[in-house]
This record gives C-alpha cells, sequence and structure tokens, in this order.
C-alpha cells in the first residue's frame, strides 16, 4: 500500500510541476504513466498537453471534428480519453489545471 502512496505522491508532484509551468497535459490516463524499475512514475505522452494561456474558449468553429481519432478522442479542444475526462469537459468547457486533476483522480483510484 505505501507503494501506491508513493507513486500518486511523486505523480501529483509532477503534475503540480506542469501547472506551475502553466502547462496542461490533456491526457492524464494509466497508459501515459509509466513506471521505471524502482517504481517511480514518469508522466508521458505529452502531444496534446498546451499551454493553459494557449487553449482558446469552445466556440462552434473550434468545436468540429479535425478528423478521426487516433487513440483517443479529439474535437480540436475536445481532447483526450473519454473516460478520463473531466465533466466539464464533456459539458464543451475548456481544459484547465483542474481537469487534469480530475483525470489523475480517476486513474489513480
Amino acid at each position: 500500500m505505501q507503494e501506491v502512496i508513493s507513486i500518486a505522491t511523486d505523480l501529483a508532484k509532477a503534475l503540480h510541476y506542469l501547472h506551475i509551468l502553466g502547462v496542461v497535459h490533456r491526457d492524464i490516463k494509466p497508459a501515459n504513466i509509466l513506471l521505471d524499475k524502482d517504481l517511480h512514475p514518469h508522466l508521458a505522452d505529452f502531444g496534446l498537453a498546451m499551454f493553459q494561456k494557449d487553449i482558446k474558449c469552445v466556440s462552434v468553429e473550434n468545436w468540429k471534428s479535425t478528423g478521426k481519432p487516433t487513440g483517443g478522442f479529439h474535437k480540436k479542444n475536445m481532447v483526450g480519453t473519454l473516460i478520463y475526462m473531466a465533466p466539464e469537459i464533456l459539458r464543451k468547457d475548456i481544459h484547465t489545471e483542474k481537469s487534469d486533476v480530475y483525470s489523475f483522480a480517476i486513474s489513480i483510484k
């Protein structure tokens, strides 16, 4: 049980650091959490990550699909993996640090 707590704590610290830098990951999920041989977690796959200041408000134009999703859900601002998405994203709000925290909590459950 202590290992699980340690992994979750280290991930929370990494996520907090990203948010201090103004980065929103936008696809926190177990598949994007890698463990090394000592069970230290590493957050991976920053392909959907953006600076918070660059995330645009959701509008009809940027809500339209940009094509077929590949491994996740992608409609310009609504990106990520559906089962780990925060409720506000499903309501078409923009991603924030809070959305990452929600996805993190679902991932470690």
